[in-house]
């Protein structure tokens, strides 16, 4: 089943990634070049860490409970 709350968040943080490549490229806003680097910096920053919780809440509950010990 697809989850529109999945779909909705991508779509977010595609806006969110577009749009700090535009102000990174100087394309949006008018930004002296350290400002732009660290705007970059933390979008791209923000985006990994999105995405990373976003790929740790899609396991299912009982992956995370039990692991393998390799041992039967």
């Amino acid at each position: 089943m697809i989850d529109p709350g999945r779909i909705i968040s991508y779509v977010a943080i595609s806006i969110i990634l577009l749009f700090g490549i535009a102000i990174v490229s100087g394309l949006f806003l008018e930004f002296d070049l350290k400002m732009r680097i660290g705007i970059g910096i933390v979008i791209a920053l923000y985006v990994i860490i999105r995405v990373k919780i976003m790929t740790h809440k899609s396991k299912p509950r009982s992956m995370l409970r039990y692991r393998d010990t390799g041992e039967d």
